[in-house]
């Protein structure tokens, strides 16, 4: 990931309008659900995914593609490049295509942007974007819904929506059980001027 935005980064500063600012972000979720209705198991559902989101701002602090302008009347051109499925196999050729092809899109976003706006007539005078650190964020993997015990979760709905068997007058009931955690990136990269 790191490898792939300093690449990007480094191809892309060079463009007109230059990339200045790009920060990519990985939301990872492992999550568990179970339900049972009446007795019966109805759902057994592990799921993980991971999600990638890349944001690009091109031009330079002062003046970028977010710039308020008469033609972008609602300002604030998009920076988002998308999102897109990673895959959980950690595979390195995929990771790094899906992060370029997110990379390539908000790049392309937002040049067009960029090239409409009129920067000849701005009256603005507040930058557009401030200057701060660089930063990298990547939270530890606490891999709890990894240690989840599917038969113990299993028979819990199980066991608690067959009380319900007990009520005639009860024709429909279901229990459910969801366990989720999240894991987060973020890095970011930024051209101090």
């Amino acid at each position: 990931m790191v490898d792939e935005m300093n690449r990007e980064f480094e191809v892309l500063g060079k463009e007109d309008p230059p990339a200045y600012y790009m920060d990519y972000m990985v939301n990872e979720t492992r999550s568990a659900s179970f339900a049972a209705s009446l007795g019966s198991l109805t759902n057994s559902f592990p799921n993980n995914q991971r999600n990638a989101i890349v944001t690009i701002r091109v031009g330079d602090y002062k003046r970028d593609h977010t710039h308020k302008s008469d033609d972008n009347m609602y300002g604030y051109g998009s920076s988002y490049g998308g999102s897109e499925y990673l895959p959980l196999d950690n595979n390195e050729k995929a990771i790094q295509f899906a992060f370029w092809k997110l990379t390539k899109a908000g790049y392309q976003s937002a040049e067009k942007t960029y090239k409409k706006l009129d920067f000849d007539n701005d009256t603005i005078e507040t930058a557009d974007f401030s200057k701060e650190i660089s930063e990298i964020y990547l939270e530890k993997d606490n891999n709890i819904v990894a240690q989840v015990d599917t038969q113990y979760w299993e028979d819990i709905v199980i066991d608690v929506s067959r009380i319900f068997l007990s009520n005639e007058s009860i024709i429909d009931a279901s229990v459910s059980v969801n366990l989720s955690a999240d894991r987060h990136f973020f890095i970011q990269l930024k051209v101090h001027n």
